[in-house]
């Protein structure tokens, strides 16, 4: 190696020093989880909520708001949930599981860890001990869930790598080298560190010029311009990005125009499109569920607080089936109201009933 290329001494040349520099960070970090990111933390937001504001008719003490934003968050980040039915006295409650473990053939049991102060707790509980919700079933363990994330894995996994390299550019060194004329036998460990180290700063770098006298005309014409490391993500990476993150947020049941600031009348559709089909078809199947297991034939889930948005809209719906012949109360039914006329008897929202601390967040 000639000994008057100003970066052949050392542990490698200049090119070679940053690059290591540079894919060392892009590399570092754990492997990216979809449930990590801001698509995925949305759409379980909102769905858990929205499960939480739940009607419980007939009014039932263990289906609490706690309970049913838990159970949002696990269909959404892991397509499944399953909580043990306890019964002390006269008090029902309904303990959400960490993990489980189908074993048997039907009836199935359950070995179930739930969690406790000192740890978790261990126990082999009967199917007709638990309440198994799934937001969708696995083809091959149909006991099993997948959720949305695990169903669009591959969209899910492209976002979180997208994050994660953006995550990762963000966070390199932010600086600028500025070459000079070389002046002493400075080894490349040295620049390395000014490149760690320099962030907001100008890093001076070896110039191919041999010394000051010889002028910017003796180098490369762009031996005197300054460059620039840092946090520099091209445009396709980040619109790769917010396409995927759109297509997470489709495949959760959700209209991207929902999260991101959708106005006026498609807004409202995109509401009640996310209503009707995905937050009320998920209430049924968790009523049904809840029915058998705690035995309570006609349990049911409804979410007039959801209907507030749009109640102009339904009720001149309604009085147009009332002109058509219809009576008030199947009018108000079929447009998913519930006139107080109608009201036989009071009904207990889950936001009455006690708060059980589930430990979600």
């Amino acid at each position: 190696m000639s000994w008057w290329w100003p970066f052949s001494w050392g542990r490698g040349n200049y090119t070679d020093a940053i690059t290591a520099a540079l894919e060392g960070m892009a590399s570092a970090g754990p492997v990216p989880s979809p449930a990590a990111t801001a698509a995925a933390e949305a759409c379980a937001g909102i769905i858990a909520r929205s499960l939480a504001v739940a009607t419980v008719r007939p009014a039932h003490k263990a289906v609490t708001p706690a309970w049913l934003r838990r159970l949002g968050y696990d269909l959404v980040r892991s397509g499944e949930h399953l909580s043990v039915v306890e019964v002390k006295g006269s008090t029902v409650r309904l303990d959400p599981a960490t993990t489980w473990t189908m074993h048997g053939g039907r009836p199935w049991r359950a070995l179930v860890n739930t969690p406790t102060p000192d740890g978790a707790q261990t126990r082999n509980i009967a199917e007709a001990g638990c309440v198994s919700i799934l937001w969708a079933e696995n083809e091959l363990q149909p006991w099993r869930g997948r959720g949305p994330l695990s169903g669009a894995s591959l969209t899910s996994g492209l976002l979180a790598a997208a994050h994660r390299n953006l995550g990762a550019e963000q966070a390199m060194p932010h600086t600028h080298i500025l070459p000079v004329p070389k002046s002493d036998q400075t080894e490349t460990t040295k620049l390395e560190n000014a490149i760690k180290n320099g962030a907001g700063k100008v890093v001076l770098g070896e110039s191919t010029t041999g010394a000051w006298s010889h002028g910017p005309a003796e180098a490369p014409r762009g031996d005197y311009r300054s460059q620039r490391i840092g946090a520099d993500p091209p445009a396709a990476s980040v619109e790769l990005q917010d396409h995927a993150a759109r297509q997470v947020i489709a495949a959760c049941g959700l209209s991207p125009a929902l999260l991101l600031g959708g106005t006026g009348a498609e807004a409202r559709e995109d509401y009640r499109r996310f209503v009707t089909t995905v937050v009320e078809p998920l209430g049924a199947i968790i009523a049904g569920e809840l029915a058998d297991k705690l035995d309570t034939p006609g349990l049911a889930l409804t979410f007039e607080a959801l209907h507030a948005h749009d109640m102009a809209g339904r009720a001149r719906a309604a009085g147009a089936l009332v002109k058509a012949g219809w009576t008030p109360a199947e009018a108000a039914t079929a447009v998913g109201l519930d006139p107080p006329a109608a009201q036989t008897e009071p009904s207990t929202t889950a936001v009455g009933s006690e708060a059980m601390a589930d430990g979600s967040g």
